[in-house]
């Protein structure tokens, strides 16, 4: 028996239903509640199946405590904003992380005098054994019980990944792949959920996954398939200014705080109960979102008692894009990261057997992938 689950990063539950994807895959076919947040604290949830929370990952970006992966950055703070921000300057950083970085990390749109304060949780790779220590995961599993696997990360192409798939198919050489498509995403993200560009991409991954399935049948025994993605996708239907009216309350950065915009979070870190107070003010009148209480980020498993990802916590309505933030200048014409109750946030789950396993979240895919080693 071979099991072979395959990530479609952005492929949501939305998505499946329109285009009817996969209908012979008749085994399991559910919807699964995400995570609140973007596709590493997914990718977390899935391999652990546990909220961030527990995990402690969550989001890219944390808040420096004692140490930084980017101290260089105090190096270049005597320089202009336009000469550190330049390319080659980011470039320089960007070296420098990597020898402390081995997971999936950038530095997007995130300015340099902003680094010093923050820090990249994640440093290790999370399609390797030990890559969400001091987490374990279904890859420590798999490492644990000395079972055969592949797995197919980001850094592999979707066409190679899926000829080497087939390849180790066609020898029967392991007993578990795993294979992550990462291009759906970035196609929606620069396109929007319905483009011509989205569907005939979402019509590839349905062929290729057939083409696994014909493969998987030629060998005898059984090749069980499971498809599964981390999050959904909404069309973006507006944005919001934070960054230029925080810096309009004339507060420190550095000093009096230290903060994080992301597409759809914008998360701060106070060092006074001043800055607290306007920026909590600010917010609170701000359209476009709300900040999210301790007792809402506990119930959606992200809360953090260290506040090591912010002291507070402001959400975008589903839709809205923090424009400009440190992802960049323009809103994408999609995105993820809303709340994960909000239509289109949903992830799917789906396979050509049926595991008897109801799954309401991406968390239950562990449980699938754990079944597997015991079949």
């Amino acid at each position: 028996m071979r099991s072979v689950f395959i990530l479609i990063d952005a492929l949501g539950w939305q998505k499946v239903r329109e285009m009817e994807f996969l209908p012979e895959f008749s085994g399991n076919r559910f919807a699964l509640k995400t995570i609140l947040g973007y596709s590493g604290a997914c990718q977390a949830a899935i391999f652990t199946g546990k909220p961030p929370s527990e995990t402690g990952h969550w989001l890219m970006y944390s808040f420096a405590r004692r140490t930084t992966t980017f101290g260089a950055a105090r190096w270049l703070r005597p320089l202009p904003k336009w000469v550190k921000n330049r390319g080659r300057c980011r470039r320089w950083l960007r070296r420098r992380a990597d020898r402390n970085i081995r997971g999936y990390f950038s530095l997007y749109s995130v300015p340099v005098e902003a680094l010093p304060y923050l820090d990249v949780p994640a440093k290790e790779d999370l399609y390797s054994p030990g890559g969400l220590a001091p987490a374990r995961g279904i890859l420590d599993d798999l490492a644990d019980r000395r079972t055969p696997f592949s797995v197919w990360s980001w850094r592999v192409g979707e066409e190679e990944s899926l000829e080497d798939l087939i390849a180790q198919l066609q020898r029967d050489e392991k007993r578990f792949y795993l294979v992550y498509w990462t291009k759906l995403d970035a196609l929606m993200h620069e396109y929007g959920t319905g483009a011509p560009e989205v569907e005939r991409h979402v019509r590839w991954y349905e062929s290729a996954i057939r083409r696994v399935a014909e493969v998987g049948s030629q060998r005898g025994g059984e090749t069980r398939i499971f498809v599964f993605s981390d999050h959904g996708m909404i069309d973006t239907t507006g944005t919001t200014d934070l960054m230029g009216p925080v810096a309009a309350l004339g507060l420190r950065y550095g000093k009096d705080y230290v903060a994080f915009f992301d597409s759809t979070l914008a998360r701060f870190s106070f060092f006074s109960d001043r800055a607290r107070r306007s920026v909590e003010t600010l917010l609170s009148e701000q359209p476009g979102g709300e900040i999210l209480s301790p007792e809402a980020m506990k119930a959606l498993g992200v809360y953090d008692p260290e506040g090591r990802y912010g002291d507070l916590v402001f959400l975008t309505q589903p839709g809205v894009i923090i424009e400009p933030s440190y992802m960049g200048t323009r809103a994408p014409r999609a995105m993820h990261g809303f709340h994960p109750d909000a239509a289109g946030s949903d992830a799917h789950f789906i396979s050509n057997v049926e595991t008897g396993q109801r799954m309401e979240s991406v968390m239950d895919v562990y449980s699938a992938m754990r079944g597997e080693m015991s079949g």
